[in-house]
């Protein structure tokens, strides 16, 4: 062994010991910082420890990191096991229900035929009414209405207006906004055309 792998050895050793022996609160600290570690740990620190309440909390927070890092990589299958699993830890957790209903509904988004996209709607829509102040849900329930038939304007519009209401980060406002506006150019366009 090389002297940069002993003293990586000797990191992850005073890590782990420090964590069972030391300083329970660490949990919370590598939750955020090194969630991977913390969940390499976890059957350990759960024999160890039992289940505590901040341990429970720590172990949910990193999966619940790692699932939303998932989500952004567009893995949804591996965001949904992590959300799952956090769900099993602490059943209230709203954010893991929340980004499994996403994941979900992305899922059959993906999918594309008709009853898949009813039932991205149906998951959108259970998403929305957990956090009704984000508008993440109604924008990918409006992609989902242009998808089904791209006429339906009223519940494209309906849906990206409640989008643009709520809390959205500044990039998917960018796209809520775009997405609307093709919307309302396409029906002018075909009122247009049948006049």
């Amino acid at each position: 062994m090389n002297n940069g792998n002993k003293i990586k050895t000797m990191i992850y050793l005073f890590i782990i010991f420090f964590i069972f022996n030391c300083a329970p609160p660490a949990y919370q600290k590598l939750s955020v910082d090194d969630p991977e570690t913390l969940l390499f740990m976890k059957d350990s620190l759960l024999a160890k420890r039992g289940q505590t309440k901040l341990l429970l909390q720590s172990i949910v927070q990193a999966h619940n990191s790692i699932g939303i890092s998932a989500m952004e990589e567009k893995n949804y299958s591996a965001a949904i096991d992590h959300f799952t699993q956090s769900q099993e830890l602490i059943a209230t957790d709203t954010t893991a229900k929340y980004n499994i209903l996403m994941a979900e509904g992305h899922l059959l988004y993906k999918n594309g035929n008709k009853d898949g996209l009813w039932g991205a709607i149906e998951k959108y829509s259970q998403a929305a009414q957990l956090y009704n102040h984000l508008g993440e849900p109604y924008y990918h329930m409006g992609l989902a209405y242009r998808k089904l038939g791209n006429t339906d304007f009223d519940l494209m519009l309906e849906s990206y207006n409640k989008a643009i209401a709520r809390t959205l980060t500044d990039k998917t406002r960018a796209d809520v906004e775009a997405a609307k506006q093709k919307a309302v150019n396409r029906e002018k366009k075909l009122n247009d055309f049948w006049k």
